[in-house]
């Protein structure tokens, strides 16, 4: 890919807004928490691409508010000198590296969230304020970036709803895009959580993906025509090699809420633990194709 210029790295907010009114474009903003893989890079690069007149611009910030424990938070991968060289190498306009005391100047204890319903339903009852923590620093990001854009992994699906939710919500004139998932030559989902997987545990690690597209054909096939059912099937199949199933549930692909009659498509949502790793997964289909 053809680089278009000199990538530049913005600490603060205010050298951050200044940058962007010179680019004097529209912005495309990826929001990470850093430790790139290629499931980030063939996202930015897809965003580049599709709006080539756009200035591209990537923060990386590892948010203490979406962890649940701190030891979690401490833990997470940083590597902030390899993503910057793979930033710049995929033409990318600014990268936006803020310190926490940027985003939380008054620390993290008592601040005002940005919170929705669905941020405690479904993977959230799972993950208490991890929801809450994402929208809050993702408000924060699109008041500071202030893009026309905002591009969001398909893998992490409840965040990407209630991203959307929120964007109605809250007025912001931002078109949020999901990216598809991509995936490791076995089927594995593209995900920073895979670096903690010992190897003996990568190695059965895809079977989460092919256990659920087991699920996709039983359903489709009306062999389960229940979550239950299918989460039973789930459950006893992928136990087979080590995983432990948290959920896996059914859901209206729009908004998340149950499948009913105007649905047009349906989502399949498992989440897994491997060992000590947590790992989600996901598959859309077409509501018509599930009651045909």
């Amino acid at each position: 890919m053809e680089k278009r210029g000199k990538m530049f790295v913005e600490s603060s907010i205010s050298s951050c807004r200044r940058r962007i009114d010179l680019f004097d474009r529209p912005v495309s903003l990826i929001p990470t928490m850093g430790n790139l893989h290629e499931g980030h890079l063939k996202m930015i690069a897809h965003a580049r691409e599709k709006y080539p007149d756009d200035a591209v611009v990537v923060s990386v910030f590892i948010n203490p508010v979406q962890f649940e424990r701190t030891e979690d938070y401490l833990s997470y991968p940083r590597t902030k000198c390899a993503d910057i060289r793979r930033l710049d190498e995929l033409g990318v306009d600014l990268v936006f590296l803020p310190k926490k005391s940027q985003m939380y100047p008054h620390g993290t204890l008592r601040i005002t969230t940005v919170d929705h319903p669905i941020s405690n339903e479904l993977e959230g009852s799972f993950r208490p304020g991890h929801f809450s923590g994402v929208s809050t620093v993702v408000a924060k990001l699109f008041n500071i970036v202030r893009p026309v854009r905002a591009y969001f992994g398909e893998k992490d699906y409840q965040q990407l709803i209630m991203i959307r939710k929120m964007v109605i919500d809250l007025n912001y004139s931002i078109d949020v895009v999901g990216f598809p998932i991509v995936r490791e030559k076995d089927g594995l989902a593209y995900s920073s959580r895979n670096t903690f997987l010992p190897k003996e545990k990568r190695l059965v690690a895809w079977r989460l993906n092919s256990t659920l597209e087991e699920v996709v054909d039983r359903y489709l096939s009306r062999e389960c025509i229940s979550e239950e059912q299918c989460l039973n099937y789930f459950k006893r199949r992928i136990s087979q090699f080590g995983f432990d199933t948290e959920s896996l549930l059914i859901r209206d692909a729009q908004s998340l809420s149950s499948i009913s009659s105007e649905s047009r498509d349906v989502v399949i949502l498992a989440s897994v633990r491997l060992g000590a790793v947590r790992l989600i997964d996901n598959k859309v289909i077409s509501y018509r194709d599930s009651v045909s």
